[in-house]
């Protein structure tokens, strides 16, 4: 049996975006014994000042390589890649407990029209991080099914997310088109 020590800082401004996604945690380094043959692990915490900001990069670098490699992370990343027309699409599996994330860098006074549906209901919202605090332009709960347009009103990285809260996976189709 083969153990990998990582190491993961969440910020604390994220709190409530990845508590919202059933995910909690705190302004701290976490410790994650992962088990390799049996995917389980055990957390052990220690305060964030104990590490240079060197090694907190480090155990950072290698906590991303080792949760890929064992399958355990939560969050699906997915990268909007605008067409020739400024329209991206995607369809994307979603399991239980999990959710998608799509984030794009946008200019003040930007406009992009979305629209998603999935078979089944899903909390969703657009997010982007203003100094300490996490702002929401959009929030719902349990929908199958909405669209909308976001006006920024910032210069930002926003990100749209669904999180999948039922017991079975579904599959999102989501559609992002530039204005």
């Amino acid at each position: 049996m083969r153990t990998v020590f990582t190491t993961v800082r969440l910020a604390r401004e994220a709190l409530p975006l990845y508590r919202d996604a059933g995910l909690a945690s705190q302004d701290i380094l976490i410790l994650a014994t992962v088990t390799r043959s049996s995917g389980l692990g055990r957390l052990h915490t220690e305060p964030a000042a104990a590490y240079s900001e060197g090694m907190k990069t480090l155990m950072l670098t290698v906590a991303v390589a080792a949760l890929g490699f064992c399958g355990s992370a939560t969050a699906q990343m997915v990268p909007i890649e605008w067409d020739a027309s400024g329209q991206f699409s995607k369809e994307v599996a979603i399991a239980p407990g999990k959710f998608v994330e799509a984030c794009e860098k946008l200019p003040k006074g930007a406009k992009v029209a979305w629209s998603f549906e999935a078979p089944s209901h899903l909390d969703f919202n657009i997010h982007f991080h203003e100094g300490k605090q996490v702002r929401f332009p959009a929030k719902k709960n349990q929908v199958a099914k909405d669209a909308g347009t976001l006006n920024t009103k910032v210069e930002q990285d926003y990100c749209w997310m669904w999180t999948n809260k039922g017991a079975a996976e579904t599959t999102l189709n989501l559609k992002l088109t530039k204005g």
